[in-house]
């Protein structure tokens, strides 16, 4: 049984944007407790209300506006080696502190977090950056060269528009969006301005990734048939309690809500556990496997998947699954087969046979071909071949740990190098990515059409492909 206030047309006209939000969000376990005709039927009607009420209260979806700067120039001059970039940094806690720590070596002129309490704890490191709540403030004011975003997923998209409107390199942690609509635009943006862009840190050390593209291009296990990456993380599903709901005084809940729907503070959306939240993160999915999509499309050589399907436990629709299978298939080059990708994350009631993690690695790829595997690590590479116990190249023998994460787009930012993992490559692995969360949540197979990014055979998925943006905040 379902609860009889979502889907009702009345219903939402008579409440405020807040208690509609919690209504049409307040749906839990539908395909626990629906066939999967029945789950179709009451998740697109769910997502006529929603639409309806996004078009009244006057949020945009998909747009493609700008947040009132106009793009202009890069103003990153070409510096030489030793000049220091002057560099602004958006959320400087938790992951942002440790991007911070990174880039001691460049001029810190400006600081930005919601939280006061963020920036108290960065301000005596850095005495002579200039504080700001908003980001926007710190754009207008300050003279940049480059910016790195390190915030809640939800805000990625505009924080990175505004920047690279005004000119400025970017890096953005990953993932580099919460839907597929930003991370085109993103792209378009990034490609426009010709700024210096990255997402996220290498899922593994160069030399590793230098040797697998050697052994793939040499086809040492034959053509990749098959890829498989997983992950025993997750940010599933919350748990909730009794919440405390008073405000700390010290956060702009406003700002930290940028572009999403109104509604009331809560203690589980800060900090860090928003990434549970469909509306503020991306799931297990996007946040771990971003950087592993990124080898392997890179390695591969992927664009656009063909099909995506999902499983996973029952649909919650506040709350991103505590584990997940899906299974792309892309085209390729070098046979009529499609390419089988296939991610695991967290543990499911059924012992997945597809999915395995070898060596009891916490995170992997493994790339199977027509006569053996290729297994890849955070910081190591095996080869494993018919009647050979899997061994590391010998040109791996003392691998080395990741570099600093920020060299290669500080570099650059100096126009040194032009660096392949920019926003406009990034945003190809990323749509696959978000593809698998729209699969899940729409309980299809979609068939997808990246030139009209639209699933051909479900149209109605927009409702997850498109973001929707409060008035104020459209890029």
């Amino acid at each position: 049984p379902l609860r009889s206030d979502i889907g009702s047309s009345a219903t939402a006209t008579r409440c405020s944007s807040t208690d509609l939000a919690r209504i049409l969000l307040g749906v839990t376990r539908l395909r626990a407790q629906c066939s999967g005709q029945r789950v179709r039927a009451v998740i697109m009607k769910y997502r006529s209300n929603r639409r309806q009420f996004l078009h009244r209260v006057g949020f945009t979806l998909g747009s493609a506006f700008h947040l009132g700067w106009r793009t202009r120039p890069n103003s990153g001059h070409t510096r030489s080696a030793n000049d220091r970039i002057s560099l602004g940094v958006v959320g400087v806690g938790e992951h942002g502190s440790e991007l911070l720590r990174s880039c001691t070596e460049e001029q810190v002129t400006a600081l930005c977090d919601v939280d006061r309490r963020a920036l108290d704890a960065v301000r005596s490191a850095y005495p002579h950056a200039s504080l700001y709540q908003d980001f926007r403030q710190m754009f207008d004011r300050e003279k940049l060269d480059a910016v790195v975003v390190a915030t809640a997923d939800h805000t990625h998209a505009v924080i990175c528009a505004a920047a690279l409107q005004s000119g400025y390199h970017v890096y953005c942690a990953s993932p580099l969006t919460r839907t597929i609509s930003e991370a085109r635009r993103l792209s378009e943006l990034a490609a426009r301005t010709r700024c210096a862009t990255q997402v996220g840190e290498p899922f593994t050390s160069l030399e590793v990734e230098v040797r697998l593209q050697q052994l793939l291009q040499n086809k040492t296990v034959g053509s990749i048939s098959e890829v498989r990456a997983w992950s025993r993380r997750s940010h599933g599903e919350l748990i909730l309690g009794s919440e405390a709901s008073a405000l700390p005084a010290t956060l702009d809940f406003d700002l930290w809500l940028g572009p999403t729907l109104p509604r009331p503070y809560r203690n589980s959306f800060t900090p860090g556990k928003w990434r549970h939240w469909w509306d503020f993160g991306s799931g297990t999915l996007a946040d771990s496997g971003a950087a592993q999509f990124d080898l392997i499309h890179r390695a591969l050589n992927l664009t656009a998947p063909l099909s995506v399907e999902a499983e996973g436990p029952a649909l919650h629709l506040d709350f991103t699954p505590a584990w997940l299978s899906v299974r792309w298939l892309f085209a390729r080059s070098d046979g009529p087969a499609p390419l089988i990708v296939r991610w695991h994350h967290g543990v499911s009631p059924i012992v997945s046979e597809q999915i395995q993690s070898p060596l009891d690695a916490i995170e992997g790829i493994q790339f199977l071909g027509d006569h053996g595997q290729l297994l890849v690590t955070a910081n190591d590479l095996l080869v494993k071949l018919p009647g050979e116990a899997a061994h590391r190249p010998a040109e791996l023998s003392d691998v080395r740990k990741h570099s600093n994460p920020l060299v290669e787009w500080r570099k650059a930012c100096r126009g040194e190098k032009r660096w392949d993992r920019r926003f406009e490559t990034a945003a190809s692995f990323t749509e696959s990515l978000l593809l698998g969360n729209v699969a899940f949540r729409t309980d299809r197979k979609l068939l997808w059409d990246p030139h009209k990014l639209v699933a051909i055979n479900l149209p109605d998925a927009d409702e997850y492909i498109l973001h929707r943006y409060a008035p104020g905040w459209e890029i």
